[in-house]
């Protein structure tokens, strides 16, 4: 009996010991995990660097009013930002850009738990030049790091000869709902992520073309890579200007892998859809012809990188203001928006 007893009692203690070590170990491997989870980014700058970059959001600009004009009344202004908002968009550079973050440019976690920063530009926001010479309205960044070939006005850019490279790891997440018409679309409208773009506020720079190359993933899934010739002639013309496709069967949320890098006469992409195809890269080349307007041509023309996200298609509502739009369109002008997340994205020039 008292043999049982003990062995009892032996058999609780060695148990009570297993649960404690047990629960030591527990405890232990809880600490570790919690150790091991790194805090959430602070700011977009602790994900992508900014060194070198130009930010333009859709409050950057200051407001302009006048009769005739498709902004008149102040409804250039998307959302009420505040003069704090404003005063940092407009800083030049964004390195360091220290705490800075906005409804247009800020952190998020993505449903792979990585986190990226998101660019969001609306359909009815300040353009970066309005009245002049654009009435798109975008969150995005501008190089301003001058490649070996440079015009001298401390903005940064480069010739296609200098070999520029620009990588980017970004997901498209929204469509706008707007054509360029103003008018709602489902089939029309297309995301830009990419451009290069000349440097056409150069003195000397009359070329009829304010765009170079335009990145842009379409509703069909395609994303496509278009070129424009500085006389302004595209998809109509030489089968060079016909827009290629990089990726086919691209979703909303999907991860994708894009360089490019200028050559003298020709444009190389390279892409990938890491979500729907790992491992499997794209190369495609693009031939710059050589067509020029008023002496330039895009192989002679000063250019730079663009990245982030681009509204396309604004609206052309000559001087109506978002309210006097009836109908349809009168939602959608307060919450019609494109957006993209980036990962990371760096540029660099190879040399001629």
């Amino acid at each position: 009996m008292r043999a049982a007893a003990f062995g009892r009692a032996t058999r609780q203690a060695l148990l009570c010991l297993l649960v404690c070590f047990a629960t030591v170990a527990d405890a232990q491997f809880l600490l570790r995990t919690v150790r091991a989870t790194p805090a959430p980014p602070a700011n977009p700058a602790a994900i992508l660097d900014f060194t070198g970059w130009e930010i333009a959001i859709p409050t950057s600009r200051a407001l302009t009013t006048g009769t005739g004009s498709p902004y008149a009344g102040g409804q250039l202004k998307y959302s009420n930002a505040t003069a704090a908002d404003i005063a940092q968009s407009e800083a030049a550079i964004l390195n360091p850009i220290g705490t800075y973050s906005s409804e247009w440019l800020q952190v998020q976690q993505a449903p792979d738990a990585q986190y990226e920063v998101l660019f969001k530009s609306p359909i009815w926001g300040s353009p970066s030049s309005p009245f002049e010479a654009s009435d798109h309205t975008r969150s995005e960044l501008r190089q301003l790091t001058d490649g070996p070939t440079n015009s001298g006005d401390g903005k940064g850019d480069f010739k296609i000869a200098d070999r520029g490279r620009i990588t980017m790891v970004a997901r498209p997440l929204r469509f706008p709902d707007l054509a360029s018409n103003g008018t709602a679309s489902t089939t029309g409208n297309n995301l830009t992520m990419m451009q290069i773009h000349p440097n056409d506020g150069l003195a000397g720079d009359n070329a009829s073309s304010t765009v170079f190359s335009i990145l842009a993933l379409r509703k069909n899934g395609e994303l496509q890579a278009t070129l424009t010739n500085a006389d302004g002639t595209r998809a109509s013309d030489p089968p060079w200007n016909v827009p290629i496709v990089l990726l086919s069967g691209v979703q909303l949320g999907d991860v994708l892998w894009i360089e490019l890098t200028t050559e003298a006469d020709r444009l190389e992409w390279r892409a990938e859809n890491r979500t729907r195809a790992a491992g499997t890269i794209v190369t495609l080349t693009q031939s710059v012809p050589d067509v020029a307007s008023n002496g330039l041509t895009q192989r002679t023309r000063f250019q730079y990188f663009k990245a982030g996200c681009y509204h396309a298609t604004p609206p052309n509502f000559s001087s109506d203001a978002p309210e006097a739009v009836s109908g349809v369109l009168a939602p959608l002008l307060v919450s019609d928006f494109a957006a993209v997340a980036i990962r990371s994205l760096s540029y660099t020039f190879l040399g001629p």
